[in-house]
């Protein structure tokens, strides 16, 4: 009994460069699509509204702390006063025509009193009031 065998030649493999852990033989080819391709970014609907309410937001707040800082040097000048101390024979009346010779004395009077928390126009001698500056 006869076995016929053929003999071929056995080709090796060619050498190769030694790859890094992980990497296959593909990513080269992969990372020249990649940088010849430019990435855009994309946002979806929910990714805009996202952007959209974050800008409502920030734009919200900067407008509440620029208001409030705005509003507390406006508000906080109030009317420009001063202190009398009432002398014998003064009233409220006479204190009202000086501050105020041109006007009405008694919105001076109602201005005088509502300054000092008074309920009667009635004053003591020594008393100190606050009473507005008219100019």
């Amino acid at each position: 009994m006869a076995i016929a065998l053929s003999v071929a030649p056995v080709s090796r493999p060619l050498p190769r460069a030694p790859r890094a852990a992980g990497q296959s033989h593909r990513s080269a080819a992969v990372k020249a699509n990649a940088t010849t391709k430019k990435q855009s970014l994309r946002l979806t609907r929910r990714g805009r509204l996202v952007v959209f309410f974050a800008v409502v937001v920030a734009l919200f707040a900067a407008m509440m702390v620029f208001g409030s800082m705005a509003n507390a040097t406006a508000t906080n000048a109030g009317p420009a006063t001063a202190t009398v101390v009432v002398q014998p024979g003064e009233s409220l009346w006479s204190i009202a025509q000086t501050l105020a010779p041109n006007q009405d004395p008694r919105a001076t009077i109602n201005d005088i009193k509502d300054l000092n928390g008074m309920n009667t126009a009635v004053v003591a001698v020594g008393q100190s009031i606050v009473v507005p500056v008219i100019r």
